[in-house]
């Protein structure tokens, strides 16, 4: 009697904690094949809010089972104040080693290119092409040793708690989790060749990729397929409350951002660059499909007068700048040393930069989606941009790096660059449609599609 009554409470139990698992829906976006030594790398921004906990790791397969070598590199984001956690955990049975990163990024409200590399020698994690953290000896050889068929790319978002994640409420559901793009680039010979690339620009699940249907880590979600969406070229992973599933809520406010300037109609208040007897193309919303990329990037200054280069967080932005310059002169190179260079000097080689990448859009390299693209700079510090685009479409595309040009990812590269606090200090975007075209640049009419 008390054997049946001791399955009675165990079915309960079981039963009450399915149904807790079941009253907010996860989400978890997988690869069904696994990869070996290489890098890994995906542009990401992470669900914001207390106790949501938003991932993006490598894992082996069947680590969970009993006698298995647990294998798993992570990067979450934790706590209302979305603060970034690194940790590899291995070993049997399995340990954490966990270390948290003060940054100054906006991970939830900005996207971001996160990277894992994984040779025989060492682990290294990345964020904008800066390393973060590096992990060789007992540590690299335990996944050297112990993963020897490679780890899946998992993504997931789920409810934590107070003794992981933070204080989570069901009230500022619905959150979202969002994938611009994922790569893999294969190790070999001691270097990194791209093995494949994954741009979501389908509406549905791409080949290769499985949904979790499990319990999430923490027992308090359920991880719904219905929660892992695609959206305008993004994987969307919804954190929803069970009755709600879906990406509902997704997107506002999510951008890749756009090149443009502030100055094809004059110079703006404050100071920024305009361009000289620029067109009077522009306006506000109206019929038509073109659209007009306007904005203003000023690089940042030397604090309280020093002489130095201020210092960004996580280190040197030179690895992320330096560029082979393969593609006709559209890319560009500055000094790897930046920080050794005076101030004014630092300042206007990125200046430069900037305005030589974005006058060969209007050059030899325009993007083919443009009818006009411009560029200025005001020495030493304000660079500005102008550019009339046929359709939102083909602007988008080239934001994210979608468009069928060579080297489309330039401009998401040029993103990651933008994002770097130590050599902008403000940016300034504007996006509308023209209502009109009057007048002429340069003896040239019909630059606003919609007006010819």
């Amino acid at each position: 009697m008390l054997r049946n009554g001791l399955k009675v409470l165990g079915f309960l139990a079981v039963t009450l904690c399915s149904h807790a698992a079941g009253a907010v829906a996860s989400a978890e976006l997988y690869t069904g094949e696994s990869y070996g030594y290489g890098r890994v790398e995906a542009r990401v921004q992470y669900a914001a809010g207390d106790g949501v906990v938003s991932a993006f790791f490598s894992w082996k397969d069947k680590s969970e089972q009993a006698g298995v070598f647990w294998n798993e590199l992570d990067f979450e984001k934790l706590g209302a104040d979305c603060y970034m956690q690194t940790n590899p955990i291995y070993g049997l049975p399995p340990g954490n080693h966990e270390q948290k990163h003060s940054l100054m990024l906006d991970m939830c409200g900005a996207f971001h290119t996160y990277a894992y590399e994984w040779t025989p020698e060492a682990i290294v994690w990345l964020i904008d092409g800066v390393e973060i953290r590096r992990e060789t000896g007992a540590m690299a050889q335990a996944f050297a040793d112990n993963a020897p068929g490679g780890m899946q790319i998992h993504f997931n978002v789920w409810p934590g708690d107070a003794t992981f994640g933070g204080n989570f409420s069901p009230a500022i559901l619905p959150v979202h989790q969002y994938l611009d793009w994922v790569q893999f680039l294969k190790y070999e010979g001691g270097e990194f060749t791209l093995a494949w690339r994954e741009d979501f620009a389908g509406a549905t699940l791409p080949a290769g990729w499985l949904t979790g249907s499990w319990a999430s880590p923490k027992n308090h979600s359920t991880h719904a397929p219905e929660n892992v969406n695609f959206i305008d070229g993004y994987a969307v992973l919804s954190l929803t409350a069970d009755d709600a599933k879906g990406p509902g809520g997704a997107m506002p406010g999510v951008s890749g951002g756009s090149g443009g300037s502030n100055g094809a109609a004059g110079s703006a208040a404050g100071g920024r660059a305009g361009v000289s007897g620029a067109t009077s193309t522009g306006g506000s919303s109206a019929a038509g499909g073109s659209t007009v990329a306007a904005g203003s990037t000023g690089l940042a200054g030397s604090p309280s007068g020093a002489g130095g280069v201020p210092t960004g967080s996580g280190g040197s932005a030179a690895g992320s700048l330096n560029a082979a310059r393969t593609d006709g002169g559209c890319s560009f190179t500055v000094p790897a040393q930046r920080s050794s260079l005076p101030w004014g000097a630092a300042a206007a080689v990125l200046a430069l930069v900037l305005v030589r990448r974005r006058v060969t859009w209007g050059g030899a390299c325009a993007h083919p989606g443009t009818t006009l693209a411009l560029a200025a700079m005001r020495l030493p510090n304000t660079v500005s941009t102008f550019s009339v685009w046929r359709s939102q479409r083909e602007m988008l595309d080239m934001v994210r790096g979608h468009s069928a040009v060579p080297d489309a990812e330039r401009h998401a590269k040029a993103m990651v660059e933008r994002k770097r606090k130590d050599f902008h200090y403000e940016f300034t975007t504007l996006r509308f449609r023209a209502l009109s075209e009057h007048g002429a640049w340069e003896g040239r009419r019909g630059i606003v599609p919609s007006a010819t």
